[in-house]
């Protein structure tokens, strides 16, 4: 039982959405969630969907046990949630949801604890500025255009098609997209894959390679 992007989503009352995304295991090998794209042009939003809520594969694409009240509970995806926190600023996490206005928790701290709270150039010694998550530590996520790279981290086309298993979530099959303007597609051996990263499909292959099996094709 396989799950491709751009698949729909069916639940009990019907269309739900399509796969706009899948998110990357800790161990880059796989995925662990689907992104599902729910609504029309004007109004939607991504959910994020657990890979065991899948139940079975129909001509449309998969089906769920979710209405659609059910389905709108789940999770919102937000880049935020699977990438480091902005690189600028000076205020820990949980101070920034009580502190509206920018420079706010710096002037409580100064007046509560003067300069001392400033000994270390921030805000309580509090190490702002900094990323929160490494960048190795970033999930990525997976969605068709990405980069697909090969081993020396050379762009060699864009991801035209990607399935994977339902129940480990381990990739299945994948195609690229070649050319500058006519653009054509050609499916890769998925044993050519190496890491999904944050900044594309890395393949274990050089372009030498790639296009020794373009010609034998």
């Amino acid at each position: 039982m396989e799950v491709r992007l751009g698949a729909d989503v069916m639940g009990p009352d019907g269309n739900l959405g399509k796969v706009e995304g899948m998110i990357v295991n800790k161990r880059m090998d796989g995925v662990e969630d689907l992104i599902i794209h729910h609504g029309g042009l004007t109004s939607h939003h991504e959910h994020v969907l657990p890979l065991s809520y899948v139940l079975g594969i129909h001509d449309e694409g998969i089906q769920i046990n979710l209405n659609e009240t059910a389905f709108e509970d789940l999770e919102m995806f937000s880049e935020e949630g699977y990438r480091a926190r902005p690189m600028h600023y000076s205020a820990p996490p949980e101070a920034r949801d009580r502190y509206a206005v920018p420079g706010e928790f710096e002037a409580d701290v100064m007046v509560s604890q003067g300069q001392a709270g400033f000994e270390h150039e921030k805000p309580g010694g509090y190490p702002g500025g900094e990323q929160i998550v490494s960048e190795d530590q970033q999930l990525p996520v997976i969605r068709l255009g990405m980069d697909v790279l090969d081993v020396t981290g050379e762009k060699i086309g864009e991801l035209g098609e990607f399935e994977v298993r339902a129940d480990d979530g381990m990739p299945v099959r994948m195609a690229v997209r070649e050319g500058l303007i006519f653009k054509h597609s050609r499916e890769l051996p998925i044993t050519w894959l190496k890491q999904l990263a944050g900044d594309g499909v890395v393949l274990n292959v050089g372009r030498q390679e790639l296009e020794r099996d373009e010609r034998a094709a």
